[in-house]
């Protein structure tokens, strides 16, 4: 067995167990969380349309339907009283 194999071997059976077990629980809660709160800086955000189950946000290739009082696929848009804000604005991220 050579030095790539091994190393592919071990990374399919260090996959395998993580998905056997499923998401550590801390990351399951936070994904479960409903009650998100706006930082003082968040700003309404500007790509958004109202549809009858929600807000539609046309900022990514996602075109995800935010749910009130939910976050977007991309957890950086939040539906808040009916209207689209974004909890990203202002924060470094590098």
């Amino acid at each position: 067995m050579n030095k790539r194999d091994f190393l592919k071997l071990g990374m399919a059976g260090a996959g395998s167990v993580f998905l056997s077990h499923g998401l550590p629980a801390k990351a399951l809660a936070i994904m479960e969380q409903t009650d998100y709160e706006l930082w003082k800086w968040s700003k309404e955000a500007i790509y958004y349309t109202p549809t009858p189950k929600g807000l539609k946000c046309k900022l990514c290739p996602h075109n995800c339907t935010i749910e009130p009082e939910k976050l977007g696929d991309c957890r950086t848009r939040l539906n808040r009283d009916g209207k689209l804000y974004t909890i990203a604005y202002g924060n470094p991220c590098a």
